[in-house]
């Protein structure tokens, strides 16, 4: 394995687990949402408030995975290099 790719998948597992936390924080605002309901009327504001929070972790959990699939194509592109390297090593070790 090539020194740096560890280190991208290191990256992947740590944006991995914010998703995770922000699902989390998403379940936890939905649950409050319930319970004002459930209470009084009067907290509609308050609601829409938690509603907008809501979409903009969405929106975060969006940019995260596109993240995430731009250091897997890097990956890919690493591995295609080395296998390139070592297949031009191997050519030039037969054609000597």
């Amino acid at each position: 394995m090539d020194p740096s790719n560890k280190h991208q998948q290191q990256q992947q597992q740590q944006q991995q687990q914010q998703q995770q936390q922000q699902q989390q924080q998403q379940q936890q605002q939905q649950q409050q949402q319930q319970q004002q309901q459930e209470t009084d009327s009067q907290h509609l504001q308050q609601q829409q408030q938690q509603q907008q929070q809501q979409q903009q972790q969405q929106q975060q959990q969006q940019q995260q995975q596109q993240q995430q699939q731009q250091q897997q194509q890097q990956q890919q592109q690493q591995q295609e290099n080395v296998v390139l390297l070592l297949s031009m090593q191997t050519a030039h070790t037969v054609c000597v």
